[in-house]
């Protein structure tokens, strides 16, 4: 019997897998073909009910469902038995050396443990402006309830476009990261400082704090006193930090990073609850923009507005001019005004995370969690209200 006709009696509801009948739910599909699933990880997930294979003696084998598959290779052809609410991801691929290709990908996982990611990654891209192809390589792995991040730096897309006014080129870097994979609330919130603040799922840092303050040096680098007052917003147009259409830009190191959301490896159309795409460095996830609130797919809005008037001095410095977003102080938080806390973050269906927003802060504002950068004094911007 040919396999297409084989999927087609499955699909109708009932077929015998090693002697064991069952039936096909409602909200469960049957996902499969090589050149469809080549993601292996993705059937260590709670969601899927039965993995199998149909060999060449025509016969079904079975793999419970919490076994790694590294032994089942592309050649042979395999199915899932899934719900469809898993959003299972059929377009990535894997290499015979075992790294997952996440070239543009649209991530769909939910899981809020790091340790669900653990893998080796690997992207192809290009530097559009400078016309020079990179390759991305990103690995997870755990030690000591910890999950490591070791990243070279490059995206898994095409990176600065026509929009970018990088200083230095993307160079790929050496980067490691330490990130607990059982977070737990601090007693108190801890505020940001200058470095990472999380990292992507496509190993590029989050970085949300530039080096650049007003009156100091030319703006744009040397401001390392995080209590200086009016630190610019990259995210603002009128700061002019060059960053692409990705939110990011380069350090003088030549490290690309992102200071807001990445757009890109999440689903932006509105009736689709977002994925993790990172986390930060207390352990809490970081989403996408979208979550679900009274079973509609909502887009998370901030909490912080920016203030009216005109500016005050800060310790003696003053800019002047209107509050209108070209530094952080410009801002201020008000506690109810948006979806989302002081910090950028809310609890959805008991798992607590960041959202990347539209507005100011973007992605991350401070931390819930406990955090390396506890005993560093609070950064000027976004004041309470």
């Amino acid at each position: 019997m040919k396999l297409i006709q084989i999927l087609m009696m499955l699909m109708l509801s009932y077929s015998t897998i090693n002697a064991q009948v069952f039936s096909i739910a409602k909200d469960w599909n049957l996902l499969g073909a090589t050149e469809e699933i080549n993601n292996l990880s993705v059937f260590n997930s709670a969601c899927v009910e039965e993995i199998f294979t149909y060999t060449k003696d025509k016969k079904w084998k079975t793999y419970p469902k919490d076994k790694t598959l590294t032994s089942l290779k592309k050649a042979q052809g395999f199915w899932a038995y899934a719900k469809s609410a898993c959003n299972i991801d059929t377009k990535s691929s894997t290499t015979d050396d075992g790294i997952l290709d996440i070239t543009n990908i649209i991530l769909t996982k939910k899981s809020q443990n790091c340790a669900d990611y653990v893998r080796k990654y690997g992207s192809s891209v290009k530097d559009i402006k400078e016309g020079k192809n990179f390759t991305g390589i990103f690995e997870i792995y755990t030690k000591d309830n910890k999950c490591i991040f070791k990243s070279n730096s490059i995206p898994n897309h095409d990176f600065n476009d026509n929009s970018a006014r990088f200083a230095t080129k993307v160079s790929t870097q050496s980067i490691e990261m330490e990130i607990t994979s059982s977070p737990s609330f601090a007693s108190k919130i801890t505020y940001l400082a200058l470095g990472e603040n999380g990292i992507m799922l496509n190993g590029v840092k989050l970085d949300i704090l530039p080096a650049g303050c007003y009156g100091v040096g030319d703006g744009k680098i040397g401001c390392h006193d995080i209590s200086t007052p009016w630190r610019y917003d990259p995210m603002s147009p009128k700061a002019s930090f060059g960053t692409d259409k990705h939110n990011a830009h380069t350090q003088p190191s030549g490290t690309y990073h992102y200071h807001g959301s990445p757009e890109a490896l999440f689903d932006k159309s509105s009736n689709i609850e977002s994925p993790i795409i990172g986390f930060a460095i207390d352990g809490f996830p970081i989403f996408g923009s979208f979550f679900m609130k009274n079973g509609k797919v909502e887009k998370a809005t901030s909490s912080y507005k920016l203030k009216s008037g005109e500016r005050q001095s800060i310790n003696g410095v003053n800019p002047t001019g209107s509050y209108d977003g070209t530094f952080r102080d410009d801002y201020e938080y008000v506690n109810g005004l948006g979806d989302l806390d002081e910090c950028n973050g809310m609890n959805v269906n008991g798992v607590y995370g960041y959202y990347v927003t539209d507005t100011f802060p973007w992605a991350i504002n401070c931390y819930k969690g406990n955090a390396p950068e506890a005993k560093r004094p609070r950064p000027k911007g976004g004041s309470r209200r």
